[in-house]
């Protein structure tokens, strides 16, 4: 029986940091419960492709996407993006990055100082909600494309702790608009793409380091669990 395939696409959500080591990392964890005793060994169940990028967002996939979603004909796609796209930006993410390799130091302070007033003045994201519904619709399509009978799990954007609530304006309500259109997905393509919530009514702080963005080891260790379940991977 030819194993299924599992394809994973990530921002820096699931992938490790200074204060969290690649084996508390959700992705890591779910590699180790892919693997069954067999003969003595291991063998495993499905094969796993992961591609991680950190400060993705939805247009990146979608202009990768022969690469992330055609070639591999995946049978489970699991998806966890999406804070990029609803977070607030002083300006285009080609001059951000432009002025921090500039400027370093002095343009990160810059930023710390001026993101909440300038985001608070205007409303800029890299991608607009119409935008983000539409890259994740042709996400979405792609993959039953190139699998009529993928199942797709994208991961719920996690609440904002209170330190970027901070430093962004109106990120939770943001982030909400966001998730409300990953649900508004789910039902036009029910029975396909499905939406994981790992947080359900978990404070936002417990699940995220200091940032209030990233997620702490607890955190990565719910978002596994939900996971597992949706896969119906056994958790021992």
């Amino acid at each position: 029986m030819q194993a299924a395939i599992i394809t994973i696409i990530t921002d820096s959500l699931g992938m490790p940091r200074d204060c969290t080591s690649i084996e508390h990392t959700w992705v890591y964890q779910l590699m180790l419960a892919n693997k069954q005793k067999k003969g003595g060994g291991q063998q495993e169940k499905r094969i796993i492709y992961f591609f991680p990028m950190r400060a993705r967002h939805t247009k990146d996939i979608v202009i990768q996407k022969q690469d992330l979603l055609i070639y591999q004909k995946s049978d489970y796609i699991i998806i966890q993006v999406g804070i990029v796209d609803a977070c607030r930006r002083i300006t285009k993410r080609g001059i951000e990055l432009r002025a921090e390799a500039m400027f370093g130091v002095l343009y990160r302070r810059f930023r710390a100082y001026f993101l909440p007033k300038l985001t608070k003045l205007y409303a800029y994201h890299y991608v607009s909600p119409s935008a983000f519904k539409d890259n994740c619709e042709e996400i979405i399509q792609t993959i039953l494309q190139a699998n009529a009978g993928a199942k797709i799990f994208w991961i719920r954007i996690a609440q904002a702790g209170n330190n970027l609530i901070s430093k962004v304006f109106h990120i939770a309500q943001d982030i909400e608009q966001y998730n409300a259109i990953l649900y508004e997905l789910q039902e036009r393509y029910s029975g396909k793409m499905f939406v994981i919530d790992p947080y359900l009514h978990l404070s936002p702080d417990i699940i995220t380091i200091k940032d209030g963005h990233h997620l702490s080891e607890f955190g990565h260790s719910v978002v596994f669990q939900a996971v597992c379940k949706a896969l119906d991977i056994p958790l021992s």
